[in-house]
């Protein structure tokens, strides 16, 4: 059960074919099925696992808000939870009322002879929409950037007053589509270009469709009852380096030893002292380099049922996307972003 921390860079370059996959099948389907579950108003999730050929496309037709303490007992399905907290910051919880998955071309099909036996009324697209241009921009970008300078200064400044020590502001691009447009196309392209990060389309009829990409693990418990929570911090360019060739420079160690400092804390706070660290470590995430250190805990030695939920709880957002500390830099963000960032 592993909850990924959501942050998205999407390159829409020029691209190889994925392995092992023939891409109408992805494409037609993903297509197809958002298509349809706009139309039903069905909730749509579908994902790729890092460093992982596999598509899992899962339908729900009912979608609930769900709360921190029920994670631990869920069935199958999907979560996707808001950025913000509150009131506004609801988790929601989309059952697998039809999951299908597949590999590769052979699985494909059958996944596909599954899914319309499931889904009244569905059926796959089979002429594919040439998106040479798949988004087209309007974006104000001297007004935006002057914007986003400023709050960047005000950000600058609370830092050197000691306010936080790391902040996360996000920018906004307004995009057109038409009826051309290619779910289908968008995703192949984000799992071509970023092939060991979680990647993920979510529809939800409140929200609309998201598209993520993110190399961080926020929590995870795997079937040997193990705990997994991850500090990832510290960026630089790979190039053509190896990661024993890496170099990191003192405010990168720091900002990496602060996160962990912090997941640290948080076990501390619910008296969980039995856990294992290892790292930090460099590893590759694209084209970046980034610094890691893994906690674990072995729930079959120490008895704490509900951690994945309460972790989740005391992690979310991570400096990844918010900043250090957490209630400082996420008070700055709400108050000077200007948008909700919503889901």
């Amino acid at each position: 059960m592993p909850l990924f921390q959501n942050s998205l860079s999407v390159s829409l370059a020029s691209l190889s074919a994925l392995p092992s996959l023939n891409q109408t099948n992805l494409v037609s389907l993903a297509d197809s099925l958002w298509h349809y579950c706009q139309k039903e108003g069905f909730a749509l999730a579908i994902w790729r696992l890092p460093a992982t050929h596999k598509f899992h496309f899962l339908v729900s037709y009912q979608p609930h808000v769900l709360l921190d303490a029920e994670i631990e007992h869920l069935p199958k399905g999907f979560l996707v939870g808001a950025f913000e907290k509150g009131i506004k910051g609801e988790k929601y919880f989309l059952p697998a009322d039809v999951y299908i998955s597949f590999e590769n071309s052979e699985d494909a099909e059958e996944a596909l002879k599954n899914l319309q036996e499931q889904l009244k009324g569905f059926s796959c697209i089979n002429s594919l929409p040439n998106n040479k241009t798949i988004l087209s921009f309007d974006w104000q970008y001297e007004k935006e950037k002057q914007s986003y300078e400023k709050m960047v200064r005000k950000a600058m400044h609370e830092i050197d007053q000691g306010t936080f020590k790391k902040v996360v502001l996000a920018r906004r691009k307004i995009a057109t589509y038409d009826g051309a447009f290619s779910l289908g196309v968008f995703f192949q392209h984000l799992c071509q270009k970023t092939t060991n990060t979680f990647n993920s389309v979510v529809y939800l009829p409140e929200h609309g469709t998201w598209v993520g990409a993110s190399p961080e693990i926020l929590v995870s418990k795997n079937a040997q009852q193990i705990f997994k929570t991850i500090a990832l911090a510290g960026t630089q360019k790979a190039a053509l380096l190896t990661e024993k060739e890496a170099i990191w420079n003192q405010k990168e160690i720091e900002e990496q030893a602060y996160v962990s400092r912090y997941i640290i804390d948080c076990l501390k706070h619910i008296r969980l002292r039995e856990f294992e660290d290892i790292g930090p470590k460099t590893v590759r995430i694209g084209n970046l380099f980034h610094l890691k250190t893994e906690f674990l805990v072995n729930l079959q030695e120490v008895h704490f049922p509900n951690l994945l939920g309460t972790m989740l709880h005391l992690l979310h957002p991570t400096s990844a996307v918010c900043g250090m500390p957490r209630e400082t830099a996420l008070a700055f963000v709400l108050e000077n972003e200007g948008f909700d960032r919503e889901l």
